[in-house]
């Protein structure tokens, strides 16, 4: 009987493959996969903000142009928390909108719902930008505050500062349910509270005059 030695290789390498594509053929009978499981989609939370026009003016207390909106740069989509001076972003959940959107909302309907304000996008008209600072959960204080921190200024037809200031709301998380549904809902009242002061400010600042006050000359020397 003749001997093939190549013939032998080739059976032996048949008889080691056997048993790795039996394997194989049966983890994908069974539904499985080699590639690791995608990670879990967030979920996904709304802020709660209100609707409620502001009160009713008898007339315009005059023009006013939303410049900008920002936020403070680790501001987006996620949960953030704070301690101290860390921040942080809480894994598995993040906001349907960035804050500054929910932000935006809020103030358009403070400053120019009933005939509080007129908006417009004239170059001329005062301005008034909103930085938000803070929009969080507070952890060094017992992980049940809503921190909600803007700082805004309005600037006149010269573009002279004549409004500034920072305004902040801290909020108490309910104590029940879902904890980031209380932390949403405290945050939609701390931006309903700084939203509706900063509108009675700017409005306030327009009615004691026809026109923005101007800002004080330097004292001569």
């Amino acid at each position: 009987m003749s001997h093939h030695p190549r013939f032998d290789l080739a059976s032996r390498a048949a008889l080691r493959a056997a048993p790795l594509a039996t394997a194989l053929a049966a983890a994908l009978a069974a539904g499985c996969t080699l590639l690791p499981e995608p990670p879990a989609a967030p979920r996904v939370y709304r802020v709660p903000s209100s609707d409620a026009p502001a009160a009713a003016e008898s007339a315009p207390a005059g023009r006013l142009r939303l410049r900008t909106v920002a936020a403070a740069a680790y501001l987006d989509e996620g949960v953030a928390w704070r301690s101290g001076v860390q921040v942080g972003i809480r894994p598995g959940v993040r906001w349907a909108e960035r804050p500054e959107v929910v932000l935006q909302h809020v103030l358009l309907t403070q400053l120019f719902s009933g005939g509080r304000l007129v908006r417009t996008e004239a170059i001329d008209a005062p301005l008034l930008d909103v930085d938000l600072l803070a929009f969080e959960e507070l952890l060094d204080e017992g992980g049940e505050v809503a921190l909600v921190e803007l700082r805004a200024r309005v600037l006149d037809e010269s573009r002279d500062e004549v409004l500034s200031f920072e305004l902040q709301s801290r909020q108490p998380l309910a104590a029940d349910g879902d904890r980031t549904e209380a932390l949403a809902r405290a945050l939609g009242a701390g931006l309903d509270d700084v939203c509706s002061r900063l509108a009675a400010d700017v409005v306030r600042t327009f009615r004691d005059g026809a026109r923005l006050p101007p800002r004080p000359a330097p004292a001569s020397r």
